[in-house]
């Protein structure tokens, strides 16, 4: 893992991750549009951090198993996303070895602040386990920003 900025690789659909990627000024990242595509690029940069949605075509969460099973790649740690998670989705999730989990719509601050956790983890204690998955459901979110945009 690099020391100063983690090499980011986002997959999701163009627009999506193209707007991440702004959220994200500032960092060194990358973009895949689909599961297949993201693996030719893990193998051809390794990068720090994954951060991928679980509805892209080839499926994050596959991606994060993939991922997972590979001795050259299981280190790399996997943020999941979804616009709408489910139990079962997180569960999934979990069990598909994705370090963090994420609900749309997120702030840049709270993308931000997975990938330093996560790149954290993984280069403090590289035999620690997975940081267990907060369930988006049990947050009470006081943020007016999220509320309006959640009203929409």
């Amino acid at each position: 893992m690099s020391a100063a900025s983690p090499q980011i690789l986002i997959v999701d659909n163009d627009r999506l991750a193209r707007l991440i990627a702004m959220m994200l000024e500032g960092e060194e990242t990358d973009v895949a549009f689909d599961g297949t595509v993201a693996l030719d690029k893990i193998h051809g940069a390794t990068p720090d951090v994954i951060i991928a949605d679980v509805d892209v075509p080839g499926s994050g969460i596959r991606l994060a198993e993939l991922v997972g099973i590979s001795p050259e790649f299981q280190k790399i740690p996997v943020i999941l996303t979804s616009v709408s998670p489910t139990t079962d989705t997180i569960i999934k999730a979990r069990n598909a070895g994705a370090s963090s989990y994420l609900a749309k719509p997120f702030r840049p601050s709270e993308i931000r602040s997975r990938i330093e956790t996560v790149t954290a983890t993984s280069s403090s204690d590289e035999s620690a386990t997975q940081d267990p998955i907060p369930n988006p459901f049990d947050q009470q979110e006081d943020d007016e920003f999220v509320t309006r945009v959640r009203a929409i």
